[in-house]
């Protein structure tokens, strides 16, 4: 379950994209209005996860493409005119936008406080909820503007170089053989269609959702504790190539792992631990509990009383107090969405995906040589 009702995936649909994640590549088969034998297209394409360095180029084609963006005349993001901008969002949509974030406000705070299971505070849940979908459809609309700014066309020429590199035909061959011959294509629509409906949802991964629901699944779980006890790699690349849904699941995956070795008094329920929302908040109210009694025990200490249990440190709490997972941070909540740059998950282009790799790799060699 992913937040309650009926399950989130069948078993087929999640050993479909654990084998994608885990291999890094997919079978897209994509439709267009023209045949694909006038395009000289093929009609399956094999998409791949691009490796670190083909990342590094492509990144730096977005820095020369801003720069020559800039030269042309085009204007960064933060300088589109107000005007232009009120073309795709208006001032009718702003202050939607404001009330509705209000809102939000306003509900965030009933859910934090509310009595988790109550009937007022599941509608409370989906009110929340509700609004912040909303939101981001406003938000979504005053981004239009964008498209005419240098960021955009620079964003946009990076992937275009990734496509080059990571969209194969079946035979695992190159579409185009270089940036230059992609650029020299005259089917226009074609090409941003191929872009934006399948290689950038690809590149950029399956939502956080869907990630949990896998992370704590018996299909994946199989493979993640094998991994651990012994020693077997999940996945077949260096740290700097892992994708980004091959580090969001190992991050989630040591999420649950540690759950799943908290000291029983801490563990949630099993309707808890299989709906995002209800963990989520349970882990806030826990940390909230724990901070209290850290608090007391350190008022009881400075006045020279003695204590009687050790003074917890983490949110998460296991067995064996030396294993913990820090779920906060200069007392900011954290968790593996920021990881992976996907906590709102409305700029999912906006990742840090070395320090990603890194981080999950250090977390599964500990657990590794700790068993």
């Amino acid at each position: 379950m992913a937040n309650g009702g009926e399950a989130l995936l069948t078993s087929e649909e999640v050993n479909q994209i654990i084998l994608e994640i885990v291999i890094g590549e997919k079978i897209v088969h994509f439709n267009s209005s023209i045949p694909t034998s006038e395009l000289n297209y093929p009609d399956t394409f094999l998409f791949r996860q691009p490796t670190g360095f083909e990342r590094l180029w492509a990144n730096n084609i977005e820095k020369v493409s801003l720069l020559n963006a800039l030269d042309m005349g085009l204007l960064r993001d933060d300088d589109l005119p107000q005007e232009l901008i009120e073309k795709f969002f208006t001032e009718e949509d702003q202050n939607q936008l404001d009330t509705i974030n209000n809102k939000i406000k306003a509900y965030d705070t009933m859910v934090k406080k509310g009595i988790r299971g109550s009937v007022i505070h599941e509608q409370n849940v989906q009110k929340l909820s509700d609004l912040k979908a909303e939101a981001k459809t406003l938000q979504n609309k005053r981004g239009l503007a964008k498209q005419l700014s240098a960021d955009f066309k620079a964003a946009e020429d990076k992937y275009y170089a990734l496509m080059v590199k990571c969209v194969l035909n079946i035979n695992r061959e190159p579409i185009w053989a270089s940036l230059e011959e992609l650029e020299s294509e005259t089917d226009i629509d074609y090409l941003e269609r191929l872009l934006y409906e399948q290689f950038l949802p690809f590149l950029t991964g399956y939502g956080t959702s869907i990630l949990r629901f896998i992370a704590r699944s018996g299909e994946w779980g199989n493979r993640f504790y094998s991994s651990i006890h012994t020693g077997q790699p999940l996945f077949s690349k260096e740290a700097g190539d892992l994708s980004i849904d091959q580090q969001a699941l190992l991050s989630w995956s040591i999420f649950y792992y540690d759950i799943s070795q908290m000291a029983e008094e801490y563990k949630p329920d099993d309707d808890v631990l299989n709906n995002d929302v209800k963990l989520d908040e349970y882990i806030e109210q826990l940390s909230r509990h724990l901070k209290a009694e850290r608090l007391n025990k350190k008022k009881l200490f400075d006045r020279g009383l003695s204590q009687q249990s050790n003074n917890h440190q983490n949110v998460i709490v296991t067995a064996d107090s030396n294993e913990y997972v820090p779920l906060h941070k200069n007392k900011v909540y954290s968790d593996p969405r920021e990881i992976t740059g996907r906590v709102e998950d409305s700029s999912r282009t906006a990742y840090n995906e070395a320090s990603a790799a890194r981080e999950a790799k250090r977390k599964l060699k500990k657990l590794k040589h700790k068993k």
